[in-house]
Order: structure tokens, then sequence, then C-alpha cells
């Protein structure tokens, strides 16, 4: 009703075996942890990503005390009893019924209700990455029940995020509104390995026993228990972290949210690639028989990775063109409506103007055109002869987009990706920031490195290696 307010803690709880929950993966000080009703944040911020398209009032909302990956950073909502909820308020005037179920590994929300809303507004939300935190050390911890050598690891190392996430509203296309929402931290961790000893641990005799004896008051001689803290009455204060990604609603009584990683859930990564050196250091050979072209400018390790411009939404519009029906009868127009039109950005005209700068702070740069933003990642990486570090998850993609890659079985970060650019400079939130302010969508996506090796992660689990390029996924689409 108006004004109601919805607690995702009162909805959910209890977390317990009774209740219908298992154990999954859940954080706690510092660690990846078991706990009964690991995942349940996956609902939160399902619930507040579909809440913040609907445009309601977010009345609490905290960020995971560690990154997750199946959501965009500042884009998730932890639970962890009454310190950490997810409370939404119905600040329309007419009632709004909020609807959610699974559909194989899918998770829906569906928000209904009364939409006041002009017919030309949209709104987008942004995520912004602002500094990292590779602070955290690995742990060694001896475990005399393994065999000498043997290294067991317990938990992965995370990456601290300094993060934002803006609100951008447009109007007919023309920006009206762009709203600091969230400003969020997320602690690294340091990865914990169980090693066996250098030598093999002696075994030491059993020492003599006394034979027991009985008190006589005759009561048995057991020790008393140690002393422990109380039990916590709430177990959700462990923050639940298990892998899944949610997806975008579009408002009130329109598009339900659904959990979808791009393109079903696959990791779009490779075997281990190589790269020779071509001659001088802006030229090396593997890209087709001439190598690759020569090019203006530099990179250096430690520089940060930006990507200006939607990936895959070249692409993903042509497929739509091209599979209109099948796509319309999926999805609402409104979830379609960004097939539509026409990006309000150029990146090609912005990034012109910005190399006419004394200041300018790119020294490299990539067009993604055919083959996707990974095609611009490998050349890039072979032009100037530098390796690279990227996060798949960082990349800007519309929800859109992983939808349609999805429902037609094709790789988003491998499909034409026109008005699309791949930067190198030093001082990348600043950069993002920048391409906020003017409209265009970035992101902060990995770094250079020296040597030429290619890493693709996908949040914080390292994926493997970047292909080669191969044809464009449009090539798939009959």
């Amino acid at each position: 009703m108006p004004g109601e307010v919805l607690s995702g803690y009162e909805c959910l709880q209890p977390f317990t075996i009774e209740n219908g929950y298992k154990t999954a993966a859940a954080y706690e000080n510092g660690q990846v942890v078991d706990s009964i009703g690991g995942g349940v944040c996956q609902i939160a911020t399902t619930l507040y990503d579909a809440a913040l398209q609907a445009e309601m009032e977010i009345v609490q909302r905290q960020n995971h005390s560690m990154i997750v990956t199946y959501v965009k950073p500042s884009m998730d909502a932890a639970i962890a009893g009454t310190y950490k909820d997810i409370k939404i308020k119905n600040n329309y005037s007419t009632p709004v019924y909020i609807e959610g179920y699974t559909s194989g590994k899918k998770l829906i929300f569906t928000i209904y209700g009364k939409d006041t809303r002009p017919s030309g507004r949209q709104v987008e939300y942004v995520s912004e990455t602002v500094g990292t935190d590779q602070s955290g050390r690995t742990q060694m911890i001896t475990d005399n029940s393994l065999a000498p050598g043997a290294k067991v690891k317990v938990q992965s190392a995370h990456t601290g995020y300094r993060s934002r996430l803006w609100k951008v509203v447009t109007v007919d296309g023309v920006e009206q509104e762009r709203t600091l929402l969230n400003e969020d931290t997320y602690n690294a961790s340091k990865a914990i390995y169980r090693v066996g000893p250098a030598q093999a641990a002696p075994v030491p005799a059993p020492e003599p026993q006394a034979p027991a004896t009985t008190p006589e008051t005759g009561e048995n001689n057991t020790p008393e228990p140690a002393q422990t803290e109380p039990a916590q009455t709430e177990p959700a204060q462990t923050e639940t972290a298990h892998e899944a990604v949610t997806g975008e609603n579009g408002g009130p009584g329109v598009v339900p949210t659904t959990a979808a990683q791009p393109a079903g859930g696959k990791c779009w990564c490779g075997k281990p690639g190589q790269s020779r050196t071509g001659g001088k250091s802006m030229r090396t050979a593997g890209q087709g028989p001439g190598g690759f072209e020569k090019r203006d400018g530099f990179i250096k390790p430690g520089q940060d990775l930006v990507v200006a411009g939607y990936a895959g939404m070249a692409g993903a519009r042509l497929i739509f063109q091209k599979k209109k029906e099948k796509l319309e009868g999926r999805f609402a127009p409104s979830f379609l409506r960004c097939l539509e039109k026409e990006d309000s950005y150029n990146v090609k005209e912005w990034l012109e103007n910005e190399l006419k700068q004394k200041d300018c702070p790119v020294t490299a740069w990539e067009y993604a055109k055919e083959g996707g933003i990974l095609t611009a990642v490998w050349n890039l990486s072979g032009i100037f002869n530098v390796g690279v570090d990227i996060d798949l998850r960082m990349i800007p993609m519309k929800q859109a987009v992983v939808e349609v890659c999805e429902m037609f079985e094709v790789n988003p970060y491998r499909l034409f990706s026109e008005n699309c650019v791949i930067l190198a400079c030093d001082r990348g939130g600043q950069m993002v920031r920048s391409l906020s302010a003017r409209g265009i969508p970035a992101a902060v996506i990995g770094s250079a490195e020296k040597g030429i090796a290619r890493v693709i992660r996908h949040g914080e689990e390292t994926a493997g290696y970047l292909e080669r390029p191969r044809a464009d996924e449009l090539t798939r689409i009959g």
C-alpha cells in the first residue's frame, strides 16, 4: 500500500533448515564460510535492483563487506539480521504488488503498479570504480595431516574496491538528472592455503596414562566445558555471497528482473595465448599475416584500462532487427526499447576532441568493432607489446544485451561493439568520472601489466587467458 515499507529480512527469516534453507557460502570476519541461508543476498540484491528501476524509495541498503561477483560494485544489497537489511517503500499514490519467483537457475522479481512516469523518461544506474586495494596477503596454515609439500586452497583472495553508484535520468534521450546514490567500500582479503609440513611430522609416542579415578562424591570426573560467548540469536549476521547474477527491472508493472550471468553463465575466456615480438616494441606478430599495425602512443605497466561505451550494444541492435519477432515474444517492449534507438553519445567524436588537448591523459586506445571488446583488448595488448589483466564483470554492458546473447547463445564479449573503445590512461577513476559527466558510460576494467600475458578474470577468480580473435558472433545468427 502507499507509504508501506517492505523488509527483506522480515520476509526471509528465519534462516534455518526447518524453513527450507541450505548451507552455502557467506562472508564472515573477512573469510568465506559455510552458513545456513547462504545466498539470500542474491534475493536481496535482485529486489534492490528491481526497486531502483521502479524508482521506489530505498529506506535501507548496505553493501557486502567484500565484493560479490554477481553484480557490479555498489549495486548489491546485503542481509545480516537487522544490522544489514534491504527495505523499500512504496512512494507511489497507488498500491504496488511485488512478485518473486525462480525459473530454472534464474531469480525473477516483477513489480506491478500504476506507472505515472512520463513515457520518454529512462533511468540508468552507472557503477563507477574509484579505487582498488590489493593489500590482502597470502596466508599459509601448516596442516600436519597433509603430505609434505602439499598445498590446498582454502579461500581465494579478494580485491578491495571503492565504488559509487550514479542514477542517470534522461527524457527523450536528453540527460536531465545525475544523482549519486551510493558510496561503498569493499574490504580486501587474503588468500588462505593449508600446506603440508616441510618434513613429515614425527608421530609422538603415546604417554602412559594413569588409571581413571572416581571422586568420593560419586560424580563423574568430567571436566567442565570451556566458557564461550552466547550464541547469536540472529544467524543472519553473516553476509551471504553465493555466486549468481542479478538483472534489471523496467519499472512498476512492466518488466521482470531476471538473474542472468552474461551468455548463460559461461566464462568466455580461453587457453593461454602467445604473442611474439615482430621488430619494434610497437609492432608484434600474431594478428593476421602482417602482424599488428603501427600506432603512435604508448602503454606502461600499471596504467588503468578504461572502456567507454557499451560493449555488444551495436551487435545486439542488429540481432534485434533480425530477430525482432522472437524477442518481442519473450520480453516487454520497455525492456527492448534501448535496442530500437541510437546512442546519445559518440565515443569517436569525444576521443578525437580529447586527443587535441595538451593534458590529454589517454596514451593509447583501440576501438571495439568486429570481434567485440575482447578483440579490441587483444589488439591493444599486441600493438604495444604489453600484458593486460581485466575483469569481465567490470565491462559496461546493458542487461538487454546480456539477455539477447543468452537467448541466442552468443558471447557478448565477442559481439560487434561499434561506438565502444578501450583506453589506456593514468587515473582511470578520474577518466570514468569525466566520461560519465558527458553522458558516456565507462568503467575501469583492469590494468596493463609487465610481460605479454593477457589475463582474464570473472570477479575474484582467474578465469584464464584471452584467446586469439575469431569471427564475430554475428556470423552465428541465422
